[in-house]
């Protein structure tokens, strides 16, 4: 409908002015005959001769309302059947899309005289969601009354789509990886066969060597001194790295083990001996809630039904409890106390999650680039950073109910550990 003619549909244009000059008055004529013209040239023809006997704008409009959508019990009860039968197709449309579509469903059972009750409406929007979306899910059931509209969780599953889609995307490029690395390899019995029939001549003698005894004498100057295996050399096993790993931060009194770590930079922090080691959480971009399993950390924990949260590779774990959690956070500028709300308690996880997808929710942001990750308040106040190591974003610190017993904690902010980030359960 051209601009100025949807009045005369509505009925609300005002007739024009017994004053009013010629030009203004060819003007009003012209919209109002416009405003029946869209109409007529705008259905099919064969229901043209519905609104043939009419040249206004409003009774043709009507007369079509009438035809195609009577305010009847049966149209109703269609529009609340089609409602309830919606389904997110993932193939077909995004989140956002679906998200609309209830809305408008909605929008045409109000026009038919019924006003459907907004908590049925945000049930709607997560009741048929593929699996990924169970734990997210799972956090708007037992979110407070106030918050659970449909704005809310509309916001809330397109963060939430975004960051599957993400993880996907990383998981992809991981495979792909292994893929090419795999297709590179030859087969041992191959690489044998092709030494037994392959000379390797020297260029600058003009010698031929054994390539036999070439590898043989490459292994035997490859030994392990730690772990006794051949292969590799001393500063690249990854055994006595891991026992490295083991006993940062713990009581020495001859040598602090930090200082020894590959690729330690003293620069970056300060060192002190303690008996508390640091406690960890890991800032995951694809996870979907908070997950801690410490139990005593928390401040106010309710039992909750058992829920399996699942992980990658098919393993699983399951949440006994909800609650909040106060921790510090050892920053490179400082200490900074942030407050997790709505912690799943999972005793069998090993080790401790923060939403990234909270993180946004909550008004403060995101900053990545470069390895690092840098969180910012609502006020676009610098809050913390981390540095990404080995893929994964971790932050030290304590829970702020137990600073007496990590006041002589390290500072640290970008502490390298070798840890598997596909190994989150148990």
């Amino acid at each position: 409908m051209e601009k100025g003619c949807w009045q005369f549909i509505l009925g609300t244009e005002k007739p024009c002015s017994e004053g009013a000059s010629d030009r203004e008055r060819l003007a009003y004529e012209l919209r109002k005959q416009r405003s029946y013209t869209t109409i007529y040239m705008g259905v099919e023809r064969k229901y043209q001769a519905l609104i043939a006997d009419t040249e206004n704008g409003k009774t043709a409009w009507d007369t079509l309302k009438a035809n195609f959508e009577p305010s009847s019990r049966a149209r109703l009860a269609s529009l609340v059947d089609d409602f309830f039968s919606s389904r997110f197709d993932v193939n077909e449309e995004t989140i956002g899309i679906y998200s609309k579509k209830i809305v408008e469903k909605n929008q045409h059972i109000k026009e038919a005289g019924f006003k459907m009750p907004d908590i049925l409406i945000c049930f709607q929007l997560i009741r048929y969601l593929p699996p990924e979306y169970n734990n997210l899910v799972q956090i708007l059931y037992r979110v407070k009354d106030e918050e659970f509209t449909v704005d809310n969780i509309t916001k809330q599953l397109i963060t939430e789509s975004g960051k599957i889609q993400l993880k996907l995307k990383d998981e992809n490029r991981v495979q792909s990886v292994t893929d090419s690395y795999t297709a590179g390899v030859r087969k041992p019995e191959e690489n044998r066969r092709k030494q037994e029939n392959t000379a390797t001549r020297s260029y600058s003698s003009g010698s031929v060597m054994d390539p036999g005894v070439r590898r043989n004498r490459k292994s035997s100057s490859n030994l392990c001194k730690y772990c006794k295996r051949k292969g590799h050399s001393e500063d690249g096993c990854f055994k006595k790295k891991e026992s490295q790993d083991r006993s940062f931060c713990t009581e020495n009194p001859g040598s602090n083990r930090l200082a020894e770590m590959k690729g330690f930079e003293s620069s970056n922090v300060e060192t002190t001996v303690t008996r508390e080691r640091p406690a960890e959480f890991l800032i995951d971009s694809a996870a979907t809630t908070h997950i801690c399993n410490q139990k005593d950390w928390f401040s106010n924990l309710k039992q909750i039904y058992p829920t399996e949260l699942v992980g990658k590779r098919d393993s699983s774990a399951i949440a006994v409890g909800i609650g909040d959690i106060k921790f510090t956070i050892l920053d490179m500028k400082g200490k900074v106390e942030i407050n997790l709300k709505n912690v799943l308690y999972a005793p069998k996880m090993r080790r401790n999650l923060i939403c990234g997808a909270q993180i946004d929710i909550v008004g403060s942001y995101i900053e990545w680039g470069r390895d690092k990750m840098i969180v910012y308040n609502s006020r676009k106040e610098y809050m913390f950073s981390v540095n990404k190591v080995d893929k994964l974003y971790i932050v030290y610190g304590y829970p702020t109910k137990y600073e007496a017993r990590f006041k002589d904690i390290a500072l640290i902010s970008n502490l390298k550990l070798d840890l598997d980030i596909e190994d989150f359960v148990m």
